[in-house]
């Protein structure tokens, strides 16, 4: 889950503890498959937001980049954009070591 906040009304609450950021932030979502990706595009465009740009990357993969309501640039990209992180390895710890 990815909770977006109004800026204005958290800063402006004493109930809340202290939180949000300054100035403009990026958060990008992968999207499923290529189809999902036009399908969020079209969406964006139905909802009357701007498309601030469609960028192509390596392999020919696509992001489009759009602004929420308080300037925070976001991004929705194509499938493969990002390499799979490595597997975390775990180290065998040795038969004769101690604590």
């Amino acid at each position: 889950m990815l909770l977006a906040f109004v800026r204005s009304y958290t800063q402006a609450n004493p109930t809340l503890p202290a939180h949000g950021a300054e100035g403009v932030q990026h958060v990008a979502f992968e999207a499923p498959s290529k189809q999902a990706y036009e399908a969020w595009k079209r969406h964006l465009l139905e909802q009357g937001i701007a498309l601030e740009h469609e960028a192509t990357w390596r392999q020919g993969r696509r992001s489009v980049y759009f602004r929420d309501p308080d300037g925070h640039s976001l991004e929705i990209t194509e499938p493969g954009i990002w390499p799979d992180p490595p597997a975390k390895r775990v180290r065998e710890p040795e038969a004769d070591a101690g604590p």
